[in-house]
């Protein structure tokens, strides 16, 4: 699977194992202006990446340029590594290491080991700039908001990957609204699972309502079936 495109931003993602039930293995990598960023040879569990993702998108709006980031690309990866992993005589955990974290958009994990990837927002662009172990780095400069609407479809598509392969689980905990038209069950961090009839007539995943949206989207009487101890 491919979401976005490698000219500017994308993630490329191949599910190994997981489909049928159980965690979801595979491989992925970023694409940046035509250069891939990080391993697709690592296999990985890649449900691990959805947090790390969903903190990127949340961070929308919060690395604007600052002292430091807004001229020489290896110089502004630089300084970042530095403040946030100790070099040059550094210490790791600098005082404000903190500051510089939102700009970051590479876990750091196995997949993205030697990598590091930092999103600057200059009004309505951005820029995003990586670098690798062996000294290679680059740019692109995307419309302000793309990685957080490449990676909020990545994470979407992983997640009904998942529950697809937890269907049957799921269903078994589900119960239909009044109308029998969707089912409801509730996810490991307390947001809804939503399903609704398919084609075929069995019910078919279709939507996640956030555990902070819950109130008002989900029927009362749903809440309370799942909140009763008994």
């Amino acid at each position: 699977m491919l979401i976005g495109e490698r000219a500017a931003f994308a993630v490329e993602c191949t599910v190994l194992s997981g489909t049928d039930g159980g965690p979801l293995y595979g491989v992925l990598c970023y694409w940046v202006a035509g250069v891939k960023v990080g391993d697709l040879k690592q296999e990985r569990f890649l449900y691990s990446i959805v947090p790390f993702l969903k903190t990127v998108v949340a961070n929308q709006g919060r690395r604007p340029p600052r002292p430091g980031l807004s001229g020489d690309v290896r110089a502004m990866l630089t300084l970042v590594r530095d403040r946030l992993y100790g070099s040059s005589g550094r210490v790791p955990g600098a005082s404000d290491a903190g500051t510089f974290e939102p700009y970051v958009v590479t876990p750091n994990d196995e997949t993205f080991d030697g990598f590091l990837g930092i999103l600057v927002e200059r009004g309505d662009r951005e820029t995003l700039c990586w670098s690798d172990d062996r000294g290679h780095s680059g740019s692109a400069d995307l419309p302000n908001g793309e990685l957080g609407r490449v990676a909020g479809l990545f994470t979407e598509w992983l997640e009904s990957c998942r529950i697809a392969g937890d269907a049957d689980e799921l269903m078994a905990r589900a119960v239909p609204d009044k109308r029998g038209r969707r089912w409801y069950t509730r996810d490991s961090d307390g947001s809804y699972l939503v399903f609704e009839r398919g084609e075929s007539g069995k019910p078919r995943y279709a939507f996640r309502i956030e555990a902070s949206r819950v109130v008002g989207t989900v029927p009362r009487f749903i809440i309370e079936r799942f909140d009763d101890p008994k």
